[in-house]
């Protein structure tokens, strides 16, 4: 004998509330629950995106992600002003919500330019990284003005350099490292180990609390963000191996590379920018 579980609206209502909306408005973090949810529509995001590119004939290259990139810089910035209070605390300007305002606004801009295109000679590709760059400047304009720490910002800037020539000499000293022979590798490396470096820096020596629960539940086990290190080692390892091995199609692996880079440059900026505000 099988007895139905009572689902009712109140109940979906409060569990919505308590895994979605809470860790929100409380700022309380993320749960596994959210996390599994926001990764899933990432995903999905992410497939959608690639199908309309490979449809628009554009080619898939790492072109593409500095077309991207500004966008990226400012949504990060964005983000990091709503930290600073500039802008108010709103669904649409912090995550997932930011991810979504800033695909909506690339889209508009590709749109846009496509069908200028049509009627003057311009590059699409140019046009929409200018259009993105003086996006992005028009935050980091903002910005200036409310720099508090400027020797975090010299420290970090110092320590991406020391990163990238980090993995520069592993990549040039262990031809043999075959992971570490191509420039999308490389890429995913540095940016997730400047992200390890600024959340090292906030949480241990600033008091910044890691929100992301993986990341969070360890440092919480170690007592110190300095396991980030050898946490994004092993993940990123793992998953450029399985991308290198059983990704056929080329395409299809560069652009899973560039998603995993933004995933880790986007807090990378907006930590790095929250630390030189004091926000």
């Amino acid at each position: 004998m099988f007895i139905q579980p009572s689902i009712n609206g109140n109940s979906l209502q409060e569990f919505f509330r308590k895994y979605f909306i809470s860790p929100i408005t409380e700022i309380s973090g993320y749960n596994w629950i959210n996390t599994t949810v926001y990764g899933i529509f990432l995903s999905i995001t992410a497939i959608l995106t690639y199908r309309a590119v490979k449809k628009s004939k554009y080619q898939i290259n790492l072109d593409l992600f500095l077309v991207f990139f500004p966008f990226l810089v400012f949504g990060s910035t964005v983000r990091a002003l709503v930290d600073a209070a500039v802008y108010p605390y709103s669904y649409l300007l912090v995550t997932p919500g930011i991810v979504y305002t800033t695909l909506f606004i690339f889209t508009i801009s590709v749109v846009l330019t496509s069908y200028l295109k049509q009627r003057i000679n311009i590059e699409t590709g140019r046009t929409v990284f200018i259009v993105g760059g003086i996006l992005a400047a028009s935050q980091l304009l903002l910005v200036v003005p409310l720099i508090r720490v400027p020797q975090i910002g010299l420290i970090l800037t110092g320590s991406l350099f020391a990163i990238y020539f980090g993995i520069w000499a592993l990549r040039y000293c262990g031809k043999k490292i075959y992971l570490m022979r191509s420039r999308e590798n490389f890429l995913v490396f540095l940016f997730h180990f400047f992200d390890a470096t600024v959340t090292v820096l906030g949480v241990d020596f600033f008091g910044y609390r890691e929100l992301h629960i993986l990341p969070h539940t360890l440092i919480n086990v170690f007592r110190s963000a300095i396991i980030m290190f050898p946490l994004k080692f092993v993940v990123l390892w793992g998953i450029l191996y399985l991308i290198d091995h059983y990704v056929e199609e080329k395409d299809m692996s560069l652009f899973i590379k560039m998603v995993i880079m933004a995933i880790g440059l986007v807090p990378a900026i907006r930590n790095y920018l929250r630390l030189v505000m004091g926000a």
